[in-house]
């Protein structure tokens, strides 16, 4: 396994496409702890090895459509940011096939999209309160 560890980094603003490219064969990312507010379309569409994301304790607020689609991906954490909702744009079943954690608890979420998680079948932890 890869790993790359960059909690409490003082990683600011925008995680842009291309600051990962480099970094394909990881299988474990740490971005907690930081002040990310926003991660660009396509940051993430080379990690295809990524099984661990951990994306809380920053400043999100919005994620992107299809930020997420990694198919091997099965503990995402997004928790104690700024999100306001989540939708099926976010969390494409064919892109999260083997997702097994969804923490994405202490966020300022007002709107959940029905079905969201329809066709996740791996999926035994949610955190949502």
């Amino acid at each position: 396994l890869m790993y790359h560890f960059m909690q409490e980094k003082r990683i600011c603003g925008t995680l842009k496409n291309g600051t990962l490219s480099a970094q394909a064969e990881l299988s474990v990312l740490d971005l907690s702890v930081n002040c990310l507010e926003l991660i660009e379309p396509g940051t993430f569409d080379r990690l295809k090895k990524l099984q661990l994301l951990y994306l809380h304790s920053n400043r999100l607020e919005t994620l992107h459509k299809g930020i997420f689609d990694m198919p091997v991906l099965a503990e995402l954490f997004i928790y104690s940011n700024r999100l306001k909702e989540l939708d099926s744009s976010h969390f494409s079943a064919g892109g999260l096939t083997s997702l097994t954690k969804l923490s994405a608890h202490i966020n300022e979420i007002g709107r959940i999209e029905d079905n969201i998680f329809t066709g996740f079948a791996s999926l035994d932890k949610l955190f949502l309160l």
